[in-house]
């Protein structure tokens, strides 16, 4: 295996950490306490349109992001 197959390897945990913080930030159902720990993950794991969701959706909350 080279080492760029190995490195994407390695990402898959964290890219479905991202999809199921997508999940469950998309989940209106959920509470604000579980929304805001998905966005939380969006933040740290996600794109740029992911982050500034996130980081709205926290402001808006009142909380720090």
């Amino acid at each position: 295996m080279n080492a760029s197959a190995h490195g994407a390897f390695a990402l898959m945990p964290r890219a479905g950490q991202l999809v199921a913080a997508r999940q469950q930030f998309e989940d209106h159902a959920a509470g604000s306490e579980a929304r805001a720990d998905a966005a939380r993950v969006m933040i740290d794991l996600g794109t740029a349109f992911d982050q500034g969701r996130a980081r709205r959706f926290l402001r808006d909350l009142g909380l720090p992001a």
